[in-house]
């Protein structure tokens, strides 16, 4: 009778703590897999790792890894060691990494200076800021529309003069 009412007990303790547990494992897992990603990019490279990226293979890997690493045990070197600190560590420091991160803030940042960069794109190109030969161009610029002016004068002349004085040239 007792050890019915503590299974009892122990089922309701589970059941209301359903989504905790599953919570915890799912948080886990995902560590595992993150475990099982850095050791083999630090064990093989990156281009293993891009080849074993698919959870069951990491998985794989990963008890391969560790079967290893038991058979062996009494060889095993610091490198294998420190590999194996470090991937277990790096998942959790970026873990850290991410929390720490004020989210609100960093994308504030990012906003204002997407609009800055807009802004001055904005402005002409031959500003005084942004153009070094500014005075250059500017007497330049001058003396073209100078010469411009200066030769629609001369035509507008020659035609008003062809227009004028070839009629009456014409009509004697």
């Amino acid at each position: 009778m007792r050890s019915l009412f503590y299974r009892l007990r122990l089922l309701c303790y589970i059941l209301s703590n359903f989504k905790d547990t599953t919570i915890k494992l799912f948080f886990f897992t995902t560590y595992l897999y993150a475990v099982s990603v850095a050791l083999i990019f630090l064990s093989y490279g990156f281009q293993y790792t891009m080849e074993t990226i698919s959870p069951l293979r990491a998985f794989s890997e990963l008890y391969t890894y560790i079967k290893m690493c038991y058979n062996h045990r009494s060889n095993l070197g610091y490198g294998i060691l420190i590999r194996t600190l470090l991937a277990l560590l790096i998942p959790n420091l970026c873990y850290r990494t991410l929390l720490n991160i004020q989210w609100k803030l960093l994308i504030r940042k990012v906003m204002v200076k997407c609009i800055r960069t807009v802004r001055k794109e904005n402005k002409t190109l031959y500003s005084k800021e942004n153009y070094v030969e500014y005075e250059h161009d500017m007497k330049l610029v001058n003396m073209i529309k100078h010469l411009l002016m200066r030769d629609i004068e001369q035509t507008i002349e020659k035609r008003l003069h062809d227009i004028f004085l070839s009629k009456k040239h014409n009509k004697d």
